[in-house]
């Protein structure tokens, strides 16, 4: 059977979005919107709220974005971008009720795990290895 209602509406941005991504568990939905500045932002919406509440907004890059992973448990992103990087976030703190989650001019300092991946041209692709669940290196 065939979906006849739409069930959410997201608010992206001016110019859209490209990339989407459903979180491992399914409550999440990652959006890379791309700002009428041309700067691309990511949403992170938890769709098994009623309205599909937006809990973080992250600054992303300056280009598009073309790649974006979740990890295993849903508490890290990694996006890849074409401005030659690749982030990786940490979003432990997704779910609390904080209103600052969603000044993404503040939120690299909040949410960003290390310094960008920088790469001397564009980046398309990127995964999170399924052993790497919990931040720690070794």
């Amino acid at each position: 059977m065939l979906p006849d209602m739409r069930v959410f509406k997201f608010d992206t941005d001016k110019q859209g979005a490209l990339k989407l991504e459903f979180s491992n568990m399914g409550r999440y939905l990652a959006v890379a919107c791309t700002m009428q500045s041309n700067w691309t932002i990511v949403k992170i919406f938890d769709i098994e709220s009623e309205n599909g509440d937006l809990k973080v907004v992250l600054s992303g890059h300056h280009e598009l974005i073309h790649d974006m992973h979740w990890a295993a448990n849903d508490n890290f992103l990694v996006t890849a971008s074409g401005d030659g990087s690749a982030k990786v976030w940490k979003l432990h703190e997704k779910d609390k009720e904080i209103s600052d989650n969603l000044n993404y001019t503040e939120n690299d300092l909040k949410f960003l795990m290390c310094k960008p991946l920088m790469h001397p041209s564009y980046v398309y692709a990127a995964q999170i290895h399924p052993d790497a669940s919990n931040g720690s290196s070794g």
